[in-house]
């Protein structure tokens, strides 16, 4: 009977110290992961990650080699808004991963979904496909309309997308293509530059 009580003390104490082991394991696992995130956010490295949840005001577009506002030509009437609601908040890369999207153009309302597929490391970029499928039908002028069916089309073709935090403080989302090391060395990727409000 001793034996047979030495024997469970024995595995209840093995137990015990595996259960211990893991969860200073798993501590130490969250306390690296939370270390790399305060780093890269004093020194404007990417947030891995994106929190893309909120809203962003599109303040220029990088054109392969020159950054040109938000119209290209013309100022818009009002700011470009791109909107992810709550709850888009990612915690893990994921394999496949589905959510809505909005916003304001320069004459109408969109809302459409976005998928994100994979972190992909030549570009230091999250993959993303964006379909803005529904917009309002307010009518604008001809300059302002062109400008809004251009934002449209880059917001639908953006393949990449990553989230910096500047030392300045402001945080950026750069939405689009981005320059990959076997591009022409003159194609430097063509990207929507928003900042967080």
């Amino acid at each position: 009977m001793k034996n047979i009580s030495f024997n469970i003390s024995k595995s209840f104490l093995l137990i015990v110290l595996c259960i211990v082991a893991f969860s200073c394991k798993r501590s130490e696992i969250i306390e690296k992961q939370t270390s790399e995130v305060e780093n890269s956010e004093k020194i404007g490295l990417p947030i891995k990650p994106p929190l893309l949840e909120g809203s962003w005001k599109l303040i220029s577009i990088f054109l392969s080699d020159a950054t040109a506002g938000p119209c290209i030509i013309d100022k818009p009437a009002r700011d470009i808004i791109l909107t992810f609601p709550k709850d888009t908040l990612l915690t893990k890369i994921p394999s496949l991963f589905n959510a809505n999207l909005g916003g304001q153009s320069v004459v109408n309302l969109y809302a459409g979904n976005y998928s994100l597929s994979g972190f992909d490391i030549t570009t230091d970029s999250f993959d993303i496909k964006i379909n803005a499928f529904l917009t309002t039908k307010v009518g604008g002028s001809e300059t302002m309309t062109q400008c809004e069916q251009g934002y449209i089309e880059r917001l639908n073709g953006a393949v990449n997308c990553k989230v910096i935090k500047p030392v300045e403080g402001k945080t950026l989302l750069y939405l689009g293509r981005f320059r990959k090391p076997t591009d022409h060395p003159r194609d430097g990727g063509l990207y929507m530059i928003y900042e967080k409000i």
